[in-house]
């Protein structure tokens, strides 16, 4: 029986409400978490997943011809490029009309 099992059992017996065999069930199901992935597991994760994102903004960069730590000049180029309406024909006028305003 494991350290949690015995506080609960222990205060099963101060406490009416409380029974004895949830402490076994929950020290149980918190060894079950525990052998989960571990924080480090996490981290390790998040940092691999981060490193790959840069990589291809470095990638994105280099294709651009901006330095590969430059990546918010690279944000900001993707971000301001213009959307223009292609030219349409004067008898298709207010169709171009109706395109702008909306």
């Amino acid at each position: 029986m494991g350290k949690l099992a015995k506080k609960w059992k222990q205060a099963a017996k101060c406490h009416p409400g409380v029974r004895e065999d949830d402490g076994t069930s929950l020290s149980e199901g918190l060894s079950t978490v525990v052998e989960g992935p571990t924080l480090q597991d996490i981290l390790q994760s998040i940092t691999s997943t981060r490193e790959a994102l840069e990589t291809k903004i470095d990638t994105l960069g280099a294709k651009f011809g901006i330095l590969q730590d430059d990546h918010r000049r690279l944000a900001e180029r993707i971000t301001n490029v213009e959307w223009t309406l292609p030219e349409i024909p004067p008898e298709l006028s207010n169709i171009k009309e109706r395109l702008t305003t909306v």
